[in-house]
């Protein structure tokens, strides 16, 4: 499974909104 990341604007990394749901995350957390 390929993992696509965003990058945030302080260089914080966030998952796209599909893998935070199938993770279970809640939109913004942090991996």
């Amino acid at each position: 499974m390929v993992l696509e990341i965003l990058i945030g604007r302080k260089g914080e990394i966030y998952t796209p909104k599909e893998l935070r749901e199938r993770l279970g995350l809640k939109p913004g957390d942090r991996l």
